[in-house]
């Protein structure tokens, strides 16, 4: 099925898939085909005695013809709420503040996730001898690239 063709509200968990030995050649004709198309192929799962919805689909590599496949989890439909389920208020924008608006995210936008620096670092500390493990994850959010070489804390 064409790749698409899924709305990513359904998206859940990536996994990569990477080739068995002697299987490199058929993951690289198969990586090329499914990107070269388009498309994404859609299977089912079994493990830890639970059956999951997958999507399989090419992703770019760093450098040409490096990529990879993605089993990506989906959700089913009925795991997924309906927006009209949400209470969304209804209201109405001015012509100024559509403009502001607009002028704001054209300021901020990249073309680039990376660009963003957006990232998670994840950092273990033991207490002691203990053998059990916090996480502290620190997020760093997108913040806009200024000319000047002074940037203001935001």
């Amino acid at each position: 099925m064409p790749a698409d063709k899924v709305d990513p509200i359904y998206f859940d968990r990536p996994y990569y898939l990477a080739p068995d030995k002697g299987g490199e050649k058929a993951y690289r004709l198969l990586v090329e085909v499914m990107r070269q198309s388009g498309r994404a192929a859609i299977a089912r799962y079994a493990a830890h005695d639970r059956l999951y919805l997958v999507m399989l689909r090419p992703v770019p590599g760093a450098h040409p013809g490096s990529g990879g496949l993605v089993m990506q989890q989906l959700l089913y439909a009925d795991e997924v709420r309906p927006l009209a389920e949400v209470p969304i208020p209804e209201g109405q924008a001015s012509e100024a503040e559509l403009k502001l608006a607009s002028q704001v995210v054209e300021q901020i936008a990249s073309d680039s996730f990376d660009s963003c620096g957006i990232s998670q670092r994840r950092t273990r500390s033991y207490a002691g001898r203990e053998s059990s493990a916090r996480w502290r994850v620190t997020r760093f959010l997108c913040r806009p690239r200024r000319s000047s070489p002074h940037r203001s804390s935001i």
